[in-house]
């Protein structure tokens, strides 16, 4: 395997699991404390020393965030096939997107629920709208909803439970419907904070609160919501051991809706309403439909399968290949193509293929014999009878028995991009099958990969990491206990940043499960906290850091909750622990759903009175204006805040109160001046950029009345040895224009 993130070896990970060097770690290379610090009784920590700030400018280590960010991105959509949706602004450097060419997945969200937190969009609720059919149990839900404000909806996974829950809000409650995180009680549910005349959907709640909820905390509940003209509906597998008291909230869902009908709606919205039904009353579709209610396929699949119907009448994949991929005779074939696989270095490849799924052949290969070997070790203990022919089956050949094909692509080197062939699956679910079908039925192999997992999770390969931890997540999903014990909890308290890479990975794939939210949601503010079960004051560090970087990689589906815990993270935060959230906070307001309240948290922090908090504050703002950037159109890509501040008035002021704080501390004006330099010179290159440079410095100058130090600045600069004469002379040019225009009349 080879290394993406810098120009190291490859690295092969020892047989014991040993803590690696802190020096490899860029989060512990930040200086100013160091992992045995506490906080005083104030809460507060030594200033971050010249180190930390220096690290944010250093283009190698943005360059690993960019690869980080985009590893995980691919990783995530080859297991779910689910595209994860970037904003236009990126880490700098690049769009953090996928690397690979002629990527196969269509981006359909088919078997995840990734909707965020907060008001669900107007989009999804249209959807619904023309796709909704109502199960039996609907009028029963729609009845004790208008009596009482507040439902427990007892229906399984796969019913369409959610599709009813919104579309029932979305009909009662005016001003839309709103998804609570995932870690909301309800006996912990502050109604006046919700807003008025709106629904709210609960998607899960656990056993231990089913089981303490009673009659008396609803109807208290239920009279909160009455008088704010809100309603709610929960989703809940059980109500634990008093479920005949909770009867006047508790509504069974009732049997599935008609699938036929729900192919018909899903086919029509899919077609855009503009074609025919002749498609769908074809002899073989009609049958696998009925097959598929016969088997109680999930709804969101069968609306998967109507969606791809209507892919085929728009021409853009064949009917047959639809056909083979949901008949109930494909789960068997894939079973028997499993366990059929001819010996120990296949049945490794086609692990290794569900991991690294679309990486070069190079890594899958490499994996794969990584496994065969811990598989030989277990069925063969004697090391002198192990073999392994040198000229065996042909890769070429093995490939092809995977049901999978080799694709030209590129791989980007420290060197710059090289031609590679990639490994990948023809059926895209296949990842997903192949790893939940070793851990549900193969006890011995799924001990053997979980901790081939774990040693994968050390290599320097960026991509490997990422693909390891989803890998992880998925499988938490069936022993999430049994992996946080003897997976996550180690990468996370070792000091790795390879394996910190993976456990954000894996906690991220495990969040998107409905019923696995709560539970990721509950450990991340556990490890964040100063708590130390039983661990030294390292790791105790080291998880919440691994915490703090989780939660900005999954925050944006619930981003009140993840700033709030940074903020409170925030309060005598050690320089690693700062350092992580900063990159959080970063990579939160790259997401358009938490731009806003990024921002706003910012101006807080950086105003605080708390040295710790502030400072964490004016980090994570200098790590912003350093290495977030959008695509404006011009030759250059230009920095996010000034382009955002010039394109909208809501976000100028937040960004001009950041910038001229910069400016302003003591401790970060080199940086905050090095940073104006840096866009100045920008300026220099791309004329079109000066005009909204010089909006946002007259800003800066009017909020701060510190015009002559940043004229004297852009002066300095205008006579350097290497000088940008033109973008200087145009941007002191605007400054002395407002302020002429701000002087009083003579």
């Amino acid at each position: 395997m080879t290394d993406k993130d810098d120009n190291a070896e490859e690295v092969k990970p020892p047989d014991t699991y040993e803590r690696p060097e802190q020096s490899a770690d860029p989060v512990s290379n930040a200086g100013g404390s160091s992992s045995g610090d506490t906080a005083d009784s104030t809460g507060d920590k030594p200033q971050l020393d010249d180190n930390t700030k220096e690290q944010i400018t250093d283009p190698s280590e943005n360059k690993q965030a960019q690869a980080r960010s985009r590893a995980l991105h691919d990783a995530l959509t080859s297991m779910f096939g689910t595209q994860i949706g970037y904003a236009n602004i990126f880490m700098q450097d690049g769009h953090v997107g996928s690397a690979v060419a002629g990527n196969q997945y269509s981006g359909d969200i088919t078997s995840e629920s990734c909707m965020a937190s907060g008001p669900v969009p107007a989009t999804v609720l249209e959807e619904i709208t023309h796709t909704f059919v109502a199960p039996s149990g609907y009028e029963d839900v729609l009845r004790v909803l208008q009596d009482r404000s507040v439902v427990l909806l007892r229906a399984a996974s796969g019913t369409g439970r959610t599709t009813t829950a919104l579309h029932i809000l979305q009909e009662e409650c005016g001003s839309g419907v709103h998804k609570l995180d995932p870690d909301t009680t309800l006996r912990a549910l502050r109604v006046e904070s919700l807003v008025r005349n709106t629904g709210y959907l609960l998607e899960s709640v656990d056993l231990v609160e089913g089981g303490r909820l009673s009659t008396f905390r609803l109807d208290r509940l239920a009279g909160q919501l009455q008088d704010h003209g809100c309603k709610l509906v929960v989703l809940i597998e059980t109500a634990g051991a008093r479920t005949s008291e909770l009867s006047n909230f508790l509504v069974d869902g009732g049997t599935v809706p008609d699938i036929s009908e729900v192919v018909r709606r899903h086919f029509a919205h899919g077609t855009r309403r503009g074609a025919g039904t002749a498609l769908l009353q074809r002899s073989d579709v009609q049958e696998l439909i009925a097959e598929m209610a016969a088997t109680r396929m999930p709804i969101r699949d069968i609306a998967a399968f109507a969606r791809e119907i209507a892919a085929v009448e728009r021409g853009r994949i064949g009917l047959s290949t639809i056909l083979s991929r949901y008949s109930a005779a494909a789960h068997s074939n894939f079973v028997t193509w499993f366990d059929q696989q001819q010996d120990t270095d296949q049945r490794a490849l086609a692990i290794s293929l569900a991991v690294f799924n679309g990486m070069p052949l190079h890594t899958v290969s490499a994996a794969a014999r990584l496994l065969a070997d811990r598989i030989r070790a277990v069925e063969t203990p004697s090391k002198r009878d192990r073999t392994r022919r040198v000229f065996d089956v042909p890769l070429s050949r093995r490939i092809d028995h995977a049901q999978a094909e080799l694709v030209d692509s590129a791989e980007d080197t420290p060197h710059g991009p090289v031609a590679t062939k990639i490994a990948r699956y023809r059926d895209n679910r296949f990842p997903r099958k192949v790893l939940e079908h070793v851990c549900k039925e193969h006890a011995e192999a799924h001990h053997l990969v979980r901790d081939w997992l774990r040693e994968l999770a050390r290599y320097d390969d960026v991509g490997v990491r990422a693909r390891v931890g989803v890998a992880v997540g998925l499988l938490s999903r069936s022993e999430f206990e049994h992996m946080r014990q003897l997976v996550l909890l180690p990468w996370a308290t070792c000091g790795g940043w390879r394996e910190r890479d993976a456990a954000v990975g894996a906690m991220h794939a495990s969040s998107l499960h409905p019923e696995l939210a709560p539970l990721i949601t509950r450990m991340l503010k556990r490890w964040l906290s100063r708590e130390a079960d039983s661990l030294t004051q390292e790791q105790l560090l080291w998880r919440r850091v691994t915490a703090a970087e989780a939660i900005g990689s999954i925050g944006a589906t619930m981003p009140d909750w993840a700033i709030a815990r940074l903020r409170r993270a925030a309060l005598g935060a050690p320089v690693e622990l700062a350092t992580a959230i900063s990159r959080s906070m970063t990579e939160l307001l790259t997401r358009p759903e938490c731009l806003g309240r990024v921002l706003s948290a910012l101006v807080d922090w950086s105003d605080e009175r708390r040295q710790s908090r502030r400072q964490t504050g004016l980090l994570s703002a200098l790590r912003v204006c350093w290495t977030t950037t959008v695509d404006a159109g011009g030759s250059e890509a230009w920095p996010a805040v000034v382009w955002i501040a010039n394109e909208n008035a809501e976000y100028a002021s937040p960004i001009v109160s950041l910038l001229a704080r910069l400016l302003d501390a003591p401790d970060f004006m080199p940086w905050g001046y090095r940073c104006l330099g840096r866009w100045v010179w920008l300026a220099e290159r791309d004329p079109e950029f000066r005009t909204p440079l010089g909006k946002v410095l007259v800003q800066i100058a009017a909020a701060t009345g510190e015009q002559t130090s940043i004229r004297q600045h852009l002066v300095g600069l205008g006579t350097a040895r290497r000088r940008p004469t033109a973008a200087v002379s145009e941007l002191i040019d605007m400054l002395d224009r407002k302020e002429g225009d701000s002087e009083p009349a003579a």
